[in-house]
Protein backbone atom coordinates (compact mmCIF):
# COMPACT_ATOMS: atom_id res chain seq x y z
CA UNK A 1 0.00 0.00 0.00
CA UNK A 2 1.33 3.81 -1.11
CA UNK A 3 1.77 6.05 1.31
CA UNK A 4 0.06 9.35 1.10
CA UNK A 5 2.90 12.46 0.39
CA UNK A 6 3.18 14.67 3.14
CA UNK A 7 3.31 18.49 3.60
CA UNK A 8 5.54 20.21 6.54
CA UNK A 9 3.73 23.65 7.18
CA UNK A 10 5.33 25.97 9.62
CA UNK A 11 3.73 28.67 10.96
CA UNK A 12 4.90 31.42 12.56
CA UNK A 13 3.94 34.71 14.12
CA UNK A 14 7.20 36.85 13.89
CA UNK A 15 5.96 40.07 14.75
CA UNK A 16 7.98 42.17 12.65
CA UNK A 17 9.91 40.04 9.99
CA UNK A 18 12.74 42.55 9.83
CA UNK A 19 14.15 41.23 13.20
CA UNK A 20 13.23 37.23 12.11
CA UNK A 21 15.38 37.74 9.13
CA UNK A 22 18.13 39.46 10.63
CA UNK A 23 18.26 36.64 13.38
CA UNK A 24 17.80 33.80 11.15
CA UNK A 25 20.57 35.68 8.94
CA UNK A 26 22.76 35.43 12.70
CA UNK A 27 22.21 32.13 13.75
CA UNK A 28 20.94 29.79 10.37
CA UNK A 29 22.64 31.86 7.29
CA UNK A 30 19.27 33.09 6.19
CA UNK A 31 16.16 32.06 5.39
CA UNK A 32 16.06 29.80 2.89
CA UNK A 33 19.06 27.94 5.03
CA UNK A 34 16.14 27.95 7.92
CA UNK A 35 13.64 26.91 5.48
CA UNK A 36 15.62 23.69 4.46
CA UNK A 37 16.48 22.92 8.29
CA UNK A 38 13.00 23.14 9.19
CA UNK A 39 12.04 20.80 6.01
CA UNK A 40 9.30 22.94 5.67
CA UNK A 41 7.01 22.75 2.35
CA UNK A 42 4.73 25.78 3.72
CA UNK A 43 6.04 28.92 5.76
CA UNK A 44 3.15 31.00 6.90
CA UNK A 45 3.66 34.08 8.67
CA UNK A 46 2.25 36.37 10.34
CA UNK A 47 2.56 40.05 11.64
CA UNK A 48 5.48 40.75 9.30
CA UNK A 49 5.00 44.66 9.36
CA UNK A 50 6.23 45.59 5.55
CA UNK A 51 4.71 47.43 3.39
CA UNK A 52 3.87 46.37 -0.38
CA UNK A 53 5.98 49.06 -1.95
CA UNK A 54 9.15 47.51 0.38
CA UNK A 55 8.21 44.05 -1.52
CA UNK A 56 8.19 45.73 -5.16
CA UNK A 57 10.96 47.48 -4.27
CA UNK A 58 13.60 45.29 -2.29
CA UNK A 59 11.92 42.11 -2.74
CA UNK A 60 14.93 39.88 -2.32
CA UNK A 61 15.63 41.62 0.91
CA UNK A 62 12.94 39.71 2.41
CA UNK A 63 13.05 36.68 0.49
CA UNK A 64 10.13 37.21 -1.81
CA UNK A 65 12.89 35.55 -4.70
CA UNK A 66 14.16 32.49 -2.97
CA UNK A 67 15.01 30.03 -5.39
CA UNK A 68 12.75 26.76 -5.68
CA UNK A 69 10.09 28.93 -3.25
CA UNK A 70 7.07 31.01 -4.47
CA UNK A 71 6.09 33.69 -1.76
CA UNK A 72 2.77 35.01 -1.81
CA UNK A 73 1.69 38.47 0.28
CA UNK A 74 -1.11 40.30 2.03
CA UNK A 75 -0.61 44.04 3.08
CA UNK A 76 -2.01 46.16 5.40
CA UNK A 77 -3.54 49.18 3.18
CA UNK A 78 -3.90 51.59 5.86
CA UNK A 79 -7.95 51.03 5.78
CA UNK A 80 -10.13 51.38 8.60
CA UNK A 81 -8.20 51.72 11.97
CA UNK A 82 -4.93 50.01 11.43
CA UNK A 83 -2.26 51.96 10.18
CA UNK A 84 -0.11 51.20 6.93
CA UNK A 85 2.09 48.56 7.33
CA UNK A 86 0.93 46.57 10.57
CA UNK A 87 0.03 43.46 10.45
CA UNK A 88 0.59 41.45 7.49
CA UNK A 89 0.65 37.94 6.12
CA UNK A 90 3.10 36.04 4.10
CA UNK A 91 3.13 32.74 2.77
CA UNK A 92 6.20 30.79 1.52
CA UNK A 93 5.33 27.65 -0.73
CA UNK A 94 8.37 25.38 -2.68
CA UNK A 95 7.82 25.74 -6.21
CA UNK A 96 4.73 23.76 -7.69
CA UNK A 97 2.92 23.29 -4.80
CA UNK A 98 0.85 26.14 -4.91
CA UNK A 99 -1.73 26.71 -7.64
CA UNK A 100 -3.47 29.99 -6.84
CA UNK A 101 -3.10 32.82 -4.08
CA UNK A 102 -5.68 34.87 -3.27
CA UNK A 103 -4.80 37.72 -1.00
CA UNK A 104 -8.59 39.24 -0.82
CA UNK A 105 -10.28 35.70 0.34
CA UNK A 106 -13.01 37.94 2.32
CA UNK A 107 -14.35 39.23 -0.19
CA UNK A 108 -14.95 43.02 1.84
CA UNK A 109 -12.93 45.90 1.05
CA UNK A 110 -12.34 47.24 4.95
CA UNK A 111 -11.89 43.17 6.59
CA UNK A 112 -9.32 42.65 3.11
CA UNK A 113 -7.77 45.96 3.79
CA UNK A 114 -5.79 44.96 7.37
CA UNK A 115 -3.86 42.51 5.82
CA UNK A 116 -5.39 39.52 7.62
CA UNK A 117 -6.30 36.74 5.50
CA UNK A 118 -4.15 35.25 2.85
CA UNK A 119 -5.59 32.16 0.77
CA UNK A 120 -3.15 29.34 -0.89
CA UNK A 121 -4.84 26.57 -3.31
CA UNK A 122 -2.38 23.53 -3.29
CA UNK A 123 -4.83 21.88 -5.64
CA UNK A 124 -6.21 18.72 -3.12
CA UNK A 125 -6.22 21.50 0.02
CA UNK A 126 -6.13 24.97 0.71
CA UNK A 127 -4.55 26.99 3.46
CA UNK A 128 -5.64 29.96 5.33
CA UNK A 129 -2.91 31.98 6.90
CA UNK A 130 -4.64 34.33 9.27
CA UNK A 131 -3.64 36.85 11.90
CA UNK A 132 -7.01 37.38 13.43
CA UNK A 133 -7.87 40.87 14.58
CA UNK A 134 -7.48 41.67 18.24
CA UNK A 135 -10.59 43.40 20.31
CA UNK A 136 -8.63 44.50 23.15
CA UNK A 137 -10.69 46.59 25.24
CA UNK A 138 -13.41 45.52 23.61
CA UNK A 139 -14.12 48.33 21.21
CA UNK A 140 -12.83 46.26 17.87
CA UNK A 141 -15.05 43.33 19.54
CA UNK A 142 -17.56 43.89 16.65
CA UNK A 143 -15.19 44.00 13.72
CA UNK A 144 -13.52 41.03 14.80
CA UNK A 145 -16.75 38.83 14.88
CA UNK A 146 -17.42 40.38 11.61
CA UNK A 147 -14.44 39.14 10.65
CA UNK A 148 -14.80 35.79 11.64
CA UNK A 149 -18.00 35.36 9.88
CA UNK A 150 -16.48 36.48 6.92
CA UNK A 151 -13.75 33.78 7.07
CA UNK A 152 -15.80 31.24 8.13
CA UNK A 153 -18.20 32.36 5.25
CA UNK A 154 -14.71 32.08 2.67
CA UNK A 155 -13.90 28.22 4.18
CA UNK A 156 -17.26 27.42 3.53
CA UNK A 157 -16.95 28.84 -0.17
CA UNK A 158 -13.92 26.55 -0.68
Amino acid sequence: MATAPTCHLVSWNVAGFRTTLDLLKQHHGGLHAWLELMQADVFCLQEVKIKEEEIANEGPKFGATIKGWDSFWCFNRGTGDQRLGLNGVATFVRKGLAVAADNAPLRDETLDGEGRCLMTDHRSFVIFNVYVPNSGDGSRLPFKQRWLRALRASMQRQ
